[in-house]
């Protein structure tokens, strides 16, 4: 009894962050999903309106994801099947199967099979339990209106008809069902697709509700300083490509000569160029994402594929300064760091942000140095819990707990708030009160010169309690000493001016969904401050 009754207390500390709207859609989309379940208000798939091919600029490709004869790869798992609700695998898998991202891949998959593919869908879209979900009803129907386009001789007459019927269905009720439960990206996702929607079928009140979706959502997540307001870079490139595809689309198909068209067009480029001015800001020489957050390699566009994306469709960044999103680039001469001093995550969608706050990542020399363990699963799992821990980052943990009460795959409930009170080329200093319950506050100083890195901690009021800094090596750096004062490695060196303990253990990073390489992480205790001094 005492469980479930913590297990509603840490639920309605959650929920006490979100939106109104929010919680009057979590009411009626579990309703609908009960009610659904009983066999009735199902969606209907037979809403037949006739499409029009568009024209596109090339977009970027899909990775690849089918590898022919029904076997399909996703998140790096390798499987063959002929369900589309196949569940073998994880929700994650599952998902990814019917966003049919295949449909757009780098090696393109002959488009007879991508038909046979797509009909196949529909015959047993039935009793596929994710087929109406709006989140992949939007990626799907992105996936599907550029494939029609880009190969109208490959659809004849008759599937033609079945496509456009299945596809307006789809897009009817996502016009009916947008995900204000969820917000952040997934409303964004949904309002794209009605966009393209609306173009491919020519529909007037389509583009109704994507002006609708999507003025209002732009303006709100896309922060001052350009950065998606999830703060994860994975997710922020996914968006910019999503608005470069619809300045594509819109640029490329003159089809509506309503004010709102050309307001939302003048809106998608202006949120690009942010998009695209905060990509710059952070990797200003080309640099790989730093993983922060719910980030991975092998989803998103890369930073360059972005640039010149933007580039054919005539869209420039803007010269954005790191502000509101919190991470901040230092530059030395022989190292870069990327550090967090900004708030948690979106406080009414923390689905996607870790309890990391004040970490850093760093390279030396072009190679990795300090890293963030990354992502490898959505699973409710302990992975997905320690991937999401404090201590699986490059920060300070008191007595083993969080700075923010991450729990579940996407669920948070309280969340530390960050105060900035310096920001200098040379010096960010800021502080969170995650550990007010035990009466402290943690406080944390970067400082960069030519010769060194420097990390200042410190913990008010102490006491009896153990704070514990930890430090994530990156894959393939080797300790060749590890001393009570210092760390030495063959990348660089951390002197420790404080610690109390030193101990270190073997972990994993995971770069990519289910890719797991072996690290090493370094845990310093102290009691009050630690100066942890970073030298060639």
């Amino acid at each position: 009894m005492s469980g479930k009754i913590n297990d509603i207390a840490l639920a309605l500390r959650t929920v006490r962050y979100l939106k109104p709207v929010q919680i009057v859609y979590q009411f009626r989309y579990r309703m609908l999903s009960y009610i659904r379940k009983c066999g009735i208000l199902r969606p209907r798939l037979d809403i037949y309106k006739p499409g029009k091919a568009l024209e596109f600029a090339p977009f970027i490709p899909k990775y690849d994801t089918y590898l022919g004869d029904n076997t399909f790869r996703y998140i790096n798992i390798t499987s063959r099947t002929e369900d589309w609700n196949c569940s073998l695998n994880g929700d994650l898998w599952r998902y990814n199967l019917n966003y049919m991202d295949f449909l757009c891949q780098r090696t393109a998959v002959c488009a007879s099979e991508c038909v046979r593919l797509m009909s196949d869908f529909i015959e047993r879209a039935a009793s596929d339990r994710v087929v109406s979900d709006p989140y992949p009803v939007s990626l799907r129907s992105v996936n599907w209106i550029k494939f029609i386009s880009t190969h109208r001789d490959a659809v004849d007459g008759v599937n033609q008809v079945r496509f456009d019927t299945f596809l307006y269905s789809q897009l009817v009720h996502l016009m009916r069902n947008p995900e204000k439960h969820l917000m952040g990206n997934h409303l964004l996702e949904n309002g794209f697709a009605l966009l393209f929607g609306a173009y491919y079928f020519n529909d007037v009140r389509m583009l109704s509700a994507a002006a609708g979706i999507l003025k209002g959502q732009l303006e709100e997540q896309v922060l001052s300083d350009g950065c998606h307001c999830e703060l994860s870079p994975m997710y922020h490139c996914i968006m910019t490509d999503r608005v470069l595809d619809c300045i594509n689309l819109m640029a490329n198909n003159r089809r509506f000569e309503e004010p709102s068209a050309a307001e939302l067009e003048t809106l998608l480029v202006k949120s690009a160029s942010a998009m695209l001015g905060w990509i710059k800001a952070m990797a200003p020489d080309g640099e790989k994402m730093p993983l922060f957050g719910d980030s991975a390699f092998g989803i998103a566009p890369s930073f360059d594929e972005l640039a010149e994306y933007a580039s054919v469709l005539g869209v420039s960044p803007a010269g954005q300064v790191l502000g509101e999103s919190g991470y901040r680039f230092v530059k030395g001469p022989w190292y870069k760091v990327w550090a967090d001093v900004g708030q948690t995550g979106l406080s009414y969608n923390m689905g996607h942000a870790h309890a990391d706050s004040l970490s850093f990542v760093m390279t030396v020399k072009g190679k990795g140095f300090l890293a963030d363990t990354g992502i490898s699963t959505y699973n409710v799992c302990g992975r997905r819990l320690y991937e999401r821990s404090s201590m699986a980052h490059n920060t300070v943990t008191v007595d083993n707990l969080d700075s923010s009460r991450v729990w579940a795959s996407f669920r948070c409930a309280e969340r530390c708030r960050v105060t900035l009170f310096e920001d200098t080329a040379t010096r960010i200093s800021a502080s969170h009160d995650g550990y007010a319950s035990l009466g402290m506050v943690h406080s944390r100083t970067f400082e960069a010169s030519d010769r060194s890195f420097v990390i200042r901690d410190i913990i008010s009021e102490g006491g009896c309690h153990n704070p514990v800094a930890h430090f994530h090596l990156a894959e393939n750096v080797n300790i060749l000493e590890l001393t009570a004062d210092r760390l030495v490695t063959d990348v660089a060196t951390i002197s420790f001016c404080g610690a109390t303990g030193v101990s270190s253990d073997e972990n994993t990073v995971s770069e990519e969904y289910n890719v797991f390489k072996k690290s090493v992480c370094v845990h310093v205790s102290f009691k009050d401050s630690l100066v942890s001094t970073i030298t060639e």
